[in-house]
């Protein structure tokens, strides 16, 4: 049999079985049913990497590096990012989990969970005879009619402590309870301080207009916020003027400084005074660059990178308090909080450029100089976590931020859907009724599809200590038999083992939550499930330029 292959300038051409098997000699070749089976088997072993986080009785996970650096986690991208990974099917789950983190903030390891129970659903169907595009199609099929039940699902509710209970629920096992307390309401503060009004109405928060640093010692509920942006920076001269009310802030993307070249150069001087001259002109250039920011009379200068030693004392003599080497992140926040625009060099500078800002000064916090700016705009916040080691400090960090953004999403659309397991274990019943007006085989994926949804709360159970099949029944006759309204409401209060009104409960989470973690899971299946032949390079090991194998025997 021959092989027909299309190169490089699309020109066809015949290759024969014996030129195939010399083009693919460095290949490693796995395809059909042991392709899906491989694939799919890396799925299951990186959810059970993480299947014991989930959840408010999930565990945490031990991480350590090469380098022996040790962290303490409980969140499921955390995780998968900081193992060592090297199977493309486990990498891709990773990124749709990266993904839910970026976009959600939350549900990353609901996403990882049920990609890897939809493959283990569809290898089941696979091995009865059904078709991986017949399975596919059926999951799609179950994608989309899901999101259908999601809308009509969803709560839209003005309670003023919405916003503390979604944020509860998404902090669930991370930490002690008072941690848990303490860091939803420094979230949703922290939310409804960059929180802002358009003209259509519509309310706009963004979480990156929050700055996080740390402060070593006390307890993580010492942990605070600023109104205001702090900076680990100090004024580049003792002698400038550290406290401001009301003024005017200029921001530059670079330096007053000269710049070195990039190339190795050299410069060859035939009469001493030329050196003096040089020199001279550096200086010249460095004074107009002054002359240019003093024409706009700025309170505080912040520049990117460095200020020569001749800049700070001009700017000094002339009142304006400098800072220099702010990171690009910093001088976002700065221009955001003051209205400022980032300039690249101060010729280009016009005065509609300069930020405005309630107050400036500096504060000594353990013997570091901190630089606490206040801007006239409704916009930058500080949090300052407290905590007595390094790791505890570290998994605060990545909690508020994913507490934050929730609360963030919460503000810009109030709509949520309860936890607990509820909302999947509604929707599977609801996909089941809807599989039985299908004739053909994609009914059967459909049904599995609604099967791999009751994965939450059956994870739920087992980490909480519970029989899942027990809980997976009770819950399932709970919403059968209760009223239209009530029914879609009950999940597993893991606390006690019952079934309960999560809302009642506070137990609640963001329709965006779900919404991507369904998308990104059945993306991922359909993805595997088409691929049926998987080629793997065989790396030759190599060594570093001007040594061979035999040095690396002697050694």
């Amino acid at each position: 049999m021959a092989l027909i292959l299309n190169d490089n300038w699309g020109h066809l051409f015949e290759m024969s079985g014996g030129d195939e098997a010399q083009l693919l000699n460095d290949t490693s070749r796995i395809k059909g049913k042991e392709a899906l089976n491989r694939n799919i088997e890396a799925a299951e072993a990186l959810s059970g990497a993480i299947r014991s986080t989930l959840g408010p009785k999930g565990l945490d996970k031990m991480l350590v590096s090469e380098n022996g650096s040790v962290r303490i986690t409980n969140d499921g991208v955390t995780v998968l990012k900081n193992a060592k990974i090297e199977h493309p099917i486990a990498k891709m789950l990773i990124d749709i989990a990266t993904n839910q983190e970026n976009t959600v903030h939350d549900g990353t390891t609901s996403s990882i969970l049920l990609a890897s129970e939809l493959l283990q659903n569809a290898w089941e169907l696979y091995v009865k005879g059904i078709h991986p595009s017949i399975i596919a199609n059926g999951y799609s099929l179950a994608y989309q009619k899901s999101t259908e039940f999601l809308e009509s699902l969803k709560i839209d509710s003005e309670i003023s402590d919405l916003l503390e209970q979604v944020t509860k629920t998404s902090l669930s096992g991370k930490g002690d309870k008072s941690i848990q307390e303490t860091l939803s309401r420094l979230s949703c503060e922290a939310a409804r301080g960059v929180a802002k009004t358009g003209k259509n109405g519509k309310i706009k928060a963004n979480s990156n207009d929050i700055k996080i640093i740390t402060q070593k010692g006390g307890g993580a509920t010492d942990s605070y916020l600023i109104e205001g942006l702090v900076l680990a920076k100090q004024a580049c001269s003792p002698d400038m003027k550290r406290t401001h009310k009301k003024g005017k802030i200029m921001i530059i993307d670079g330096g007053i400084e000269m710049k070195k070249p990039t190339l190795t150069s050299k410069i060859m001087f035939s009469e001493p005074s030329m050196i003096s001259a040089f020199k001279d002109k550096e200086q010249e250039i460095i004074a107009k660059q002054i002359e240019d920011i003093l024409k706009l009379k700025p309170d505080i200068l912040v520049c990117r990178d460095g200020i020569d030693d001749s800049a700070i004392r001009l700017l000094q003599i002339n009142g304006v308090c400098a800072y220099r080497r702010v990171e690009r992140d910093d001088l976002e926040l700065l221009s955001r909080t003051c209205n400022a625009s980032i300039i690249a060099s101060p010729a280009n500078a016009k005065k509609k450029d300069l930020g405005s800002f309630e107050t400036s000064d500096e504060e000594n916090w353990s013997g570091v100089k901190h630089w606490i700016l206040k801007g006239t705009k409704q916009s930058g916040m500080t949090l300052v976590i407290r905590g007595s080691t390094d790791i505890l400090l570290q998994e605060i960090e990545t909690s508020f931020s994913d507490a934050l953004g929730v609360a963030c999403q919460i503000l810009e659309d109030g709509a949520v859907l309860p936890g607990g397991g509820a909302t999947q274990m509604a929707l599977s019943r609801k996909l089941k009724k809807w599989a039985e007006e299908f004739e053909g085989r994609e009914s059967l994926a459909i049904l599995a599809y609604a099967d791999a949804l009751e994965i939450i709360p059956r994870t739920l159970s087992i980490n909480g200590g519970y029989d899942p099949i027990d809980q997976i029944l009770a819950l399932n006759a709970a919403q059968a038999s209760a009223k239209p309204k009530i029914a879609n409401l009950l999940g597993i209060n893991i606390n006690n083992g019952t079934i309960c009104n999560m809302y009642d409960l506070g137990i609640i989470e963001s329709v965006q939550n779900h919404q991507q973690c369904l998308a990104g899971s059945t993306a991922a299946a359909i993805s595997i499930l088409r691929i049926d032949d998987v080629l793997w390079a065989k790396n030759d090991p190599t060594f570093p330029e001007g040594i061979g194998e035999e040095d690396l025997e002697n050694d």
